[in-house]
């Protein structure tokens, strides 16, 4: 920031150059993108661009242009499977795993998880692993939103939308 704090990009993405010593560099934080003008360095992103220009840019390359990439909101429907034994609330269950997919999104890059030559994508079974996983008394997630893996372009950071999370508390 133009003060001096950090502003949290927490997640670089380099486009390939088109060989003319130009280069395109997308950010986003945590939570998505950065806000502000890349220009004006008294905003983040402009904090960011500054910094990238001044302390990043290996002379006679350029221009660099430094952009933020644009949230893609990924909401959440699932149904949760537990294991009633474990004598946990729905509520618990539910912030566990709504827990675990903050994290998870966190972790996504810009353009999404790219196997080569496929377009970035946020992959459906990775949601539901996520879900499974935050407790040992989940049996299983169904997910019906999204239905499948999630395309993401190369100036899109996938961001944890609003989950609609439902538990069913089962006897095995």
């Amino acid at each position: 920031k133009a003060d001096g704090t950090p502003v949290g990009v927490t997640r670089v993405r380099i486009m390939p150059p088109p060989g003319d010593g130009s280069v395109l560099m997308y950010v986003a934080g945590a939570s998505g993108a950065i806000t502000g003008d890349a220009n004006d360095p008294s905003t983040d992103l402009g904090a960011v661009a500054k910094s990238v220009w001044d302390n990043a840019v290996p002379h006679g390359v350029g221009p660099v242009t430094v952009a933020s990439a644009e949230n893609l909101v990924v909401n959440i429907t699932a149904t949760i499977y537990v294991d009633s034994a474990a004598n946990l609330s729905d509520a618990a269950v539910i912030g566990k795993a709504s827990d675990a997919l903050r994290q998870y999104f966190q972790t996504i890059p810009i353009g999404g998880f790219v196997i080569s030559p496929a377009t970035g994508k946020v992959y459906r079974n990775a949601l539901v692993g996520q879900i499974e996983k935050s407790e040992v008394a989940i049996i299983k997630a169904d997910v019906p939103t999204p239905a499948g893996d999630t395309a993401v372009a190369n100036q899109k950071i996938p961001t944890y939308g609003t989950p609609t999370l439902d538990v069913v508390q089962v006897s095995v």
